[in-house]
């Protein structure tokens, strides 16, 4: 069916000129050009400091950006694409005078910096960004002896809450103490019941943990030599890949190193067998930026 392109009218077959503006009917409606979402900058601890980058943004003659708050009470800034590579420049900026605190009120004291300070910068940031995602994966993973720890731990204290809860009880009853009266006694009496039932179960699973406490040892041993032997310094060397950002090389590496381990040991949990990696690697990561 025709259409009009200025009215958007649809036309029986055999019309050529629009009735109402005259125009030459075309075949179809070209679809209008969906603006391109925009991508997400910088993420700010509060408004106060996303409203005080969006001021250099404004200097700097940059708009169309966008603050949302995200559910941590953070301020996200968003901006159009074709305007995020001019915008990041002076966020690194932004950012090394917020780190060192001389962070000024006037845009005029903040200078974007020449291509080979955003160059220095950017790789400092990320060895930043990347020690701490490094140092915060370590801590994914809960050990068998830390969860049979924590199960004895609380069972322990449960156990003990419904002792002395039944002590009270005890002693309110023999008229010892009097600040009870009847139904608080019996309502005391079923919680303490309740905690010395959790804390008797808790035991029991402590238990039944704790006999793999010896098994998850003895395959941990066996990984991590495994791992020493097959992955050496010289292994990871040849795995290095200057083209690509250290945490892109990072998350790479270890996907490669979780394959080749998960062939020589079938059925070991991901997030064990990603602690393991992910420590054997950044010994190696260590090792490697001290010399």
């Amino acid at each position: 069916m025709p259409w009009c392109p200025t009215c958007k009218n649809e036309y029986k077959e055999g019309n050529t000129i629009c009735a109402d503006c005259g125009d030459e009917l075309v075949a179809t409606l070209e679809k209008p050009e969906e603006p391109a979402e925009p991508e997400l900058l910088f993420i700010a601890e509060n408004r106060s400091v996303a409203e005080k980058f969006t001021d250099y943004l404004e200097y700097s003659d940059i708009s169309g950006y966008e603050i949302r708050e995200n559910d941590f009470k953070e301020s996200e800034i968003y901006l159009p694409p074709e305007k995020i590579t001019e915008a990041r420049r002076l966020l690194i900026g932004f950012q090394v005078a917020m780190e060192n605190a001389t962070l000024s009120d006037n845009p005029d004291d903040l200078e974007l910096l020449s291509q080979e300070e955003e160059r220095v910068l950017k790789e400092e940031l990320e060895k930043k960004n990347f020690k701490e995602l490094r140092e915060g994966k370590s801590t994914l993973y809960v050990k068998a002896s830390e969860k049979y720890n924590d199960l004895k731990f609380s069972a322990i204290s449960f156990i003990f809450f419904a002792i002395v809860g039944f002590f009270i009880i005890v002693l309110h009853a023999a008229g010892a103490i009097d600040f009870l009266n009847s139904f608080s006694a019996v309502i005391m009496g079923a919680v303490f019941f309740v905690f010395l039932v959790i804390g008797m179960i808790t035991i029991s699973k402590a238990k039944n943990l704790k006999s793999e406490i010896g098994k998850e040892e003895s395959q941990t041993e066996q990984i991590k030599d495994w791992m020493h032997e097959h992955f050496t310094n010289g292994y990871y060397d040849s795995l290095k890949d200057d083209s690509i950002s250290p945490e892109k090389h990072y998350f790479k590496v270890l996907e490669l190193l979780m394959t080749q381990i998960s062939e020589a040991f079938p059925n070991i949990e991901t997030d064990y067998l990603e602690q393991l990696v992910d420590e054997n690697y950044n010994v190696y990561l260590d090792h490697y930026g001290n010399h």
